[in-house]
């Protein structure tokens, strides 16, 4: 048997996260999806935290989507509500330290409060975050012997 784990910074908001994830993510982080969205905030980001984006870069696991488009992020259930409503949750295949949690947590705060309230990005406004979240994701692997009969 084996063990895999993955792990996931959960950003629960007051909001669908489906229609935001990926361009909060790549300001959060510098990484975006093979389908270049969200690659304007990946600029952003990499130009004001240089260091810490390749750091996270080494650490973040893309995955496909239902398009097959590989990216760092997807949504997951958001606990404090009972409707639709979904959160940011970002990819890692290795858990970040603590400074990048800190600087994961600001600089999502400042994508709610700075970059979706200009003029520009009016599709992102009254987002509110309501808390973060790490998550461990365990995937176990069993091996069964068959019959090849």
């Amino acid at each position: 048997m084996e063990d895999y784990k993955k792990y996931h910074f959960v950003i629960d908001t007051n909001q669908y996260a489906g229609s935001f994830e990926r361009p909060m993510c790549a300001y959060v982080t510098g990484s975006y999806s093979e389908c270049q969205v969200g690659e304007k905030f990946a600029s952003i980001a990499l130009s004001e935290i240089p260091k810490q984006a390749r750091e996270l870069e080494f650490i973040i696991d893309k995955r496909p989507d239902d398009s097959f488009c590989h990216r760092p992020v997807g949504i997951i259930e958001n606990p404090n509500h009972d409707d639709e409503l979904n959160s940011v949750s970002i990819y890692f295949h290795t858990k970040p330290n603590s400074e990048l949690f800190d600087l994961m947590k600001q600089r999502a705060q400042k994508f709610v409060d700075y970059i979706c309230t200009r003029d520009d990005n009016s599709l992102y406004d009254k987002i509110v975050i309501e808390g973060y979240r790490f998550l461990e994701e365990k995937v176990v692997v069993t091996y069964d012997e068959i019959s090849m009969d």
